[in-house]
């Protein structure tokens, strides 16, 4: 999963950039299963986005996020699960929660 650097600024790199670098990690991380969007480093719209770019997982299922808050993250610090799903379905992806293995647990609601 390739993290957005935090500059504490609270600035992200720019939409394309973060997208452009998703791409290249599924390319180049072949070897690599799946390949996350991290929604607190990227943003919700961007890690939707990245959704189509080569990420096939919405990381970040958090209840409150603390660490890239702390080096000055400007996303949200927390998503409800309706959110998520609202989310990935406007990415026009099925959502589906996984275990930590990234099997199936049950399919979103």
């Amino acid at each position: 999963m390739p993290l957005a650097f935090q500059d504490g600024s609270g600035a992200r790199p720019p939409p394309r950039t973060a997208l452009a670098v998703t791409a290249l990690a599924r390319l180049v991380l072949d070897n690599v299963p799946h390949v996350k969007a991290y929604w607190p480093g990227l943003g919700l719209e961007t890690a939707a986005a990245a959704l189509t770019w080569g990420a096939d997982d919405l990381d970040g299922t958090l209840g409150h996020e603390r660490i890239l808050h702390a080096a000055g993250a400007a996303a949200p610090v927390a998503a409800t699960p309706a959110t998520l799903i609202a989310t990935i379905r406007a990415a026009g992806c099925e959502p589906c929660e996984r275990d930590g293995r990234h099997l199936p647990i049950a399919e979103a609601a």
